[in-house]
């Protein structure tokens, strides 16, 4: 999913300034910081998915699936410090049924009513940072900036007719973070990256859910809802125009 909106890199630049100067030389002291890891699975289902050929219209009406969300994340962090992250993402999606519309790409024609499936991969790496800029001792909110690097590959079968589209792309992204004290161990949380584009493009990945803290070693189990939202419409001959739409329940292990 290519983006020519790069006005959000200046914002996701900037958002590290607005803890403000003080705040700035904490970044670097990392003596106090530890390492936790998160592992993420669930169920995965595509409630909205569209495909088409340039200036075609969807293709895939009705089209859905089930697929497995994985997801894996290592954090240096510090309460009340900077945040650094990497989150592993493997997306492997699947979908078929018949074609609702005609598809040209790269010279070949998928006809209106053929069965045909639709195969999206979507790896990707992300390297977080975010501070806390608002805390008052129940609740915290963070904010910072990510870069997603992904490979994607679009691959359109029906019958013997075959045509993958690939690409590799480094994005920057804004993230937010929350959390927010339910009484005991119990707590509310929010996290999300995205990158707002123009025409129904962009990116969006959003978890909403509760955390129980087994101790205070930072070993916890959460339970919640994940979005993921991504479009790319170049409306182009050589690639295919997209927008797809994910729901998971996500079950995540902290430790």
């Amino acid at each position: 999913m290519q983006h020519r909106n790069l006005g959000i890199s200046l914002l996701a630049a900037a958002v590290f300034a607005i803890a403000g100067p003080a705040a700035a030389s904490d970044w670097f002291d990392l003596s106090q910081h530890k390492w936790s890891f998160v592992v993420e699975a669930g169920p995965q289902f595509a409630p909205s998915l569209e495909v088409s050929g340039a200036y075609q219209a969807n293709a895939t009406h009705g089209w859905g699936g089930t697929n497995p969300d994985i997801r894996v994340e290592a954090w240096f962090n510090r309460p009340g410090g900077l945040d650094l992250g990497i989150v592993v993402q493997p997306l492997f999606d699947k979908f078929s049924g018949t074609l609702s519309n005609d598809v040209d790409v790269k010279g070949q024609h998928f006809a209106n009513g053929a069965p045909a499936s639709f195969d999206f991969q979507f790896p990707s790496v992300r390297f977080t940072g975010n501070y806390p800029v608002w805390s008052d001792g129940n609740a915290e909110l963070r904010l910072g900036a990510s870069l997603i690097v992904r490979y994607t590959s679009e691959t359109l079968t029906s019958g013997p007719q075959r045509v993958q589209v690939t690409n590799t792309l480094g994005l920057p992204l804004l993230n937010i973070q929350g959390k927010i004290g339910l009484g005991g161990r119990w707590s509310g949380v929010a996290a999300a990256d995205f990158l707002p584009a123009e025409n129904g493009t962009g990116i969006y990945d959003a978890f909403i859910g509760v955390h129980y803290a087994f101790d205070d070693r930072g070993r916890a189990v959460e339970l919640g809802a994940r979005t993921f939202y991504g479009g790319f419409v170049p409306n182009s001959a050589s690639f295919l125009n997209n927008r797809l739409l994910l729901e998971s329940v996500a079950l995540r292990l902290l430790f």
